[in-house]
C-alpha cells in the first residue's frame, strides 16, 4: 500500500488528491488526548498518527506528539458534505489514529467516524505494560 501525506505538493496534483477533495468538501475536526490513572495524569511525547484509507493509498493527515498536556493541536479533516434534511443520516468518513508511546511501551490503534463541522475528541488511555 502507498503511503501518502495529504499536504505534500506532489499528491496536491494528482487526480486521487481531487477526487478525495470532491467527494470531502467539509471540516471536522479532531483532539487526541492522552493520559493515565484514570484521567490523572496526561501524557506527553506519545507518536500519534491520523490517517485515511483511499483507493489503494494510505494518506497521512497528522503525524506528531502530544504535549505536557498530553494534547494535540485540534487537527482539521476533510469530511464529507452535511445535508440539511434532518431526516437523512450525515455521511461521515472513517479516519485511523495510531498511538504509540514508546516509555510504556503501549501502542494502539482506533477508528474515528469524522463528521463536518463536528470536534471529536479521542481519549488513549496509556496504560503502563509490567513485563
Amino acid at each position: 500500500m502507498k503511503i501518502v501525506n495529504y499536504f505534500d505538493e506532489s499528491f496536491k496534483n494528482t487526480n486521487d488528491f481531487l477526487e478525495f477533495k470532491n467527494l470531502n468538501p467539509g471540516i471536522g475536526r479532531l483532539k487526541i488526548r492522552a493520559f493515565a490513572a484514570n484521567e490523572a495524569l496526561p501524557v506527553s511525547n506519545v507518536h500519534v498518527v491520523v490517517s485515511c484509507l483511499f483507493h489503494d493509498m494510505k494518506i497521512v493527515f497528522f503525524d506528531g506528539v502530544t504535549d505536557a498536556s498530553g494534547m494535540t493541536s485540534v487537527i482539521e479533516l476533510p469530511t464529507p458534505r452535511t445535508n440539511s434534511d434532518d431526516l437523512i443520516v450525515p455521511e461521515a468518513i472513517n479516519y485511523e489514529v495510531e498511538s504509540e508511546d514508546v516509555e510504556m511501551n503501549n501502542k494502539q490503534s482506533f477508528v474515528v467516524k469524522m463528521y463536518n463541522g463536528i470536534c471529536v475528541v479521542q481519549n488513549i488511555i496509556i496504560v503502563p505494560n509490567m513485563e
